[in-house]
């Protein structure tokens, strides 16, 4: 991924216009640019099995550790969806069976949950909030810019943006895929919201090489964030006009969250368990570092 360092008001709304010309970009924001560009979910994984497929101690991956020798990896995502359905069921009238999982969960990415999806903007200053908001002295931001056609063109051959209904229909393991989000919640709708989803394959799109051309990283020193900031200010963005209203469904996830640590425990520990009751020739690559 190419960076480039951004390094005044001007420069940055040059870049955005030059890259963004035929307004077709998605734009992030990240308070630290060292974070990895990975979804939630993806943040805490571990190997349960190796690339010949024998159980493993559960192995926790480290931050320069990814998923390059074909191994299984456990992605806790439909656990924090589950449960995050599960409550929804249970303390909303309103709750809709029709919809599916995959827009419940842009609709829990957006209100905290953990989830595969990495949310993107095709709303500039919501990307740029979002990565001074919570910058840090003597630290940089960063700030994405994508052009979701043509990476979509490169991971499935389609020169186009899908919808939620076509993601289903689509093999994600390989590389991430972009889609519009639902405009089905006032957040949603204020942040411009769209995905990109992740599936087995746990590299962070920092990782990709391959798609230089089409994901621009720029970094943003403290004191241009504290610039950004005031000028987003100005125009009347803030915390209260990004994140439009809190309901319920926040305090849901940040629930969910909670929970899911004793079911994500309970996982882990029926796989050491697994692990232990094999003879040591059906035990995985790291049999003789974990004994």
């Amino acid at each position: 991924m190419k960076t480039i360092k951004i390094n005044s008001l001007e420069d940055l709304e040059n870049k955005i216009s030059e890259y963004n010309k035929d307004f077709n970009c998605w734009f992030r924001g990240q308070s630290n640019s060292d974070y990895l560009l990975q979804p939630g979910a993806y943040r805490e994984l571990y190997v349960i099995k190796d690339h010949y497929n024998l159980p493993v101690r559960p192995t926790m991956l480290g931050p320069g550790d990814y998923n390059s020798r074909g191994d299984s990896i456990f992605i806790p995502a439909e656990i924090y969806l589950d449960l995050f359905i599960k409550i929804l069921k249970q303390r909303s009238m309103e709750f809709d069976d029709k919809l599916s999982r995959l827009t419940l969960a842009c609709i829990g990415q957006h209100y905290g949950l953990k989830t595969r999806l990495l949310d993107w903007s095709s709303d500039a200053t919501v990307a740029l909030f979002f990565a001074t908001e919570d910058i840090k002295k003597d630290s940089e931001a960063a700030f994405f810019i994508l052009r979701p056609d043509l990476y979509n063109e490169k991971v499935t051959g389609e020169s186009k943006i899908f919808d939620v209904d076509d993601i289903c229909k689509l093999d994600c393991d390989y590389a991430p895929v972009a889609f519009n989000g639902p405009k089905n919640t006032k957040r949603i709708c204020r942040q411009s919201g769209n995905f990109t989803i992740h599936g087995r394959n746990v590299w962070p799109f920092d990782k990709y090489e391959c798609f230089d051309e089409v994901i621009y990283k720029f970094t943003l020193s403290y004191e241009l964030s504290l610039e950004i900031q005031k000028k987003l200010r100005s125009l009347g963005i803030n915390k209260d006009s990004i994140y439009v209203n809190n309901d319920f469904r926040e305090e849901v996830a940040k629930e969910v969250i909670d929970l899911s640590k004793k079911e994500i425990k309970n996982f882990l520990t029926e796989k050491e368990i697994e692990w232990k009751s094999l003879p040591n020739s059906e035990r995985g690559y790291n049999r003789y570092l974990q004994q």
